[in-house]
């Protein structure tokens, strides 16, 4: 026979019931707040500031490794090494690389930035430990308009050369010889690398375009290099809006050129594109001017 518990029991069981139901609440809450990865062309970064007119440095950009290859891992715990201990090892080394061959980036391996790259070694199959090894360099900290963020895979190491006997898995061997492949790599693989660093705009104070034959924007570098060949001809990407019609698009500048001594990059603009809605030839873009149209720049990136 089914009797009633006493009414301070209810009023227990009543509490604990409320408790758990705020407890799953505020738990959906905190899940519900977190932010989405946002699109690259959100990304909030620090606003140059350059009063005493030097080069600016680049922006910054925290670099995190990955080691998840079972043929690193395995190896180098065998040979007494911790494999998350050994990512942190290796950090300095390999930002020392990226900043040698993209010096427009202030790499940095610890603090706080807008931006992450991150280095993943991994294999396609980690059954077995003998499998080449890739390396994917992934901007971590935003999506693309295809909601993936921009990425590049290629092939590290190769089965032979994982498993060669004489190889050594002493921690500062192993960093040694993974800061010549990644140079190599940076070498061999710098266009399809750059259309994934070039996401990440160029610190520079951006002042209103001057359309005259040809484009004409003061970029400010300074005597800074842009990539590890410091050379004069380079191609941008240029994000402009165009005030007061309201509306933004997307140029490519090139050729450009940066004659010594005005340190300034001249670059040709043949058209903008508006999205899908229109393309404005330079002639349509000198009569926006004409017609009392700011056209600025919004942000400038290497292709």
């Amino acid at each position: 026979m089914y009797r009633e518990p006493p009414t301070a029991v209810r009023l227990c069981l009543l509490a604990a019931a409320l408790c758990a139901a705020a407890l799953c609440a505020a738990d959906g809450a905190s899940a519900a707040v977190l932010p989405p990865t946002p699109p690259c062309g959100l990304v909030q970064r620090p606003t140059p500031a350059n009063p005493a007119g030097r080069a600016l440095p680049g922006y910054p950009v925290r670099l995190k490794l990955s080691v998840e290859a079972e043929a690193y891992r395995w190896r180098l715990e065998r040979h007494d090494v911790d494999a998350d201990a050994f990512e942190a090892f290796i950090a300095d080394s390999m930002a020392a690389v990226l900043r040698r061959h993209f010096p427009f980036i202030d790499w940095r391996v610890s603090g706080g930035a807008a931006d992450t790259v991150t280095l993943e070694w991994f294999q396609h199959d980690n059954s077995t430990r003998n499998n080449p090894t890739q390396l994917r360099v992934r901007l971590s900290s935003c999506v693309l308009e295809t909601g993936v963020p921009p990425q590049h895979n290629f092939e590290f190491e190769d089965g032979t050369t994982v498993t060669r006997p004489q190889r050594t898995w002493r921690k500062e061997d192993v960093r040694s010889e993974w800061t010549q492949r990644l140079e190599q790599h940076a070498l061999s693989q710098e266009a399809a690398l750059l259309r994934v660093f070039g996401v990440i705009p160029l610190r520079v104070k951006l002042s209103q375009i001057q359309i005259g034959q040809a484009l004409r924007a003061p970029l400010g570098f300074g005597d800074r290099a842009l990539l590890s060949d410091s050379t004069e001809e380079v191609e941008f990407l240029a994000r402009i809006r165009v005030r007061p019609l309201g509306f933004q698009a997307t140029a490519v500048l090139t050729p450009c050129y940066r004659p010594d001594p005005d340190r300034v990059f001249s670059c040709a603009l043949d058209k903008a594109q508006q999205g899908a809605v229109k393309t404005y030839q330079a002639p349509e873009l000198r009569q926006l001017i004409v017609d009392g149209n700011q056209v600025t720049l919004v942000s400038l990136h290497l292709l």
